[in-house]
């Protein structure tokens, strides 16, 4: 293991004595785009080497592509998630990650950290052994309903809430973040 990551669930792994050449899949630098054709690959509900085809539901900027379907159940986790590239390969999109529904077995959706962050925690570990988060030292949490109401904040429906401020400064528990340095900050992530 050359280095991971606990908040990403993701490592980085030096294969020595390889009695197969291995072809690597190259990993996008963008994000599939809503309708976009994806393929996930793992051992999707106990199944050796299951392969399933769905469409992007939605992505955000931030960290997830959502699939829609049952492209990714369980099993399908740490497996990629692929798309055909403009070359005609296959090249990464995601890591299938989780997925959420009304029941085990009637999966609405399924979620894959997009290959922006695979690059990043990719990049960070090869250069620096680990990938490295700064921190504020204060807690935060993304803007939600239950947050909304509690806060009782009406003007925004994102941004990024103090819920634990470092003592003697001027931020309150409640208080919403929504830009910083003019930046527009809508998810942790961005954050």
């Amino acid at each position: 293991i050359l280095g991971y990551s606990e908040r990403y669930d993701m490592a980085v792994l030096k294969v020595l004595n390889v009695r197969v050449p291995l072809k690597p899949l190259k990993i996008s630098e963008t994000i599939p785009v809503r309708g976009e054709e994806v393929i996930a690959i793992g051992q999707g509900l106990g199944f050796d080497w299951a392969t399933t085809a769905s469409k992007v539901a939605t992505f955000s900027e931030g960290r997830y592509i959502c699939v829609e379907g049952d492209t990714i159940s369980p099993g399908n986790s740490g497996g990629p998630l692929l798309r055909f590239g403009k070359d005609g390969n296959l090249e990464v999109v995601g890591i299938n990650t989780s997925i959420f529904g009304e029941n085990n077995y009637a999966f609405k959706y399924g979620l894959a950290s997009n290959s922006k962050i695979i690059n990043k925690v990719v990049s960070e570990i090869l250069k620096n052994g680990e990938v490295l988060h700064p921190s504020l030292g204060i807690k935060v949490q993304q803007l939600n309903p239950v947050l909304k109401h509690i806060f009782d904040i009406k003007d925004y429906d994102k941004g990024i809430v103090i819920m634990d401020p470092l003592k003697n400064s001027s931020l309150q528990k409640g208080d919403l973040i929504v830009k910083v340095n003019g930046t527009s900050v809508w998810d942790l992530n961005q954050f």
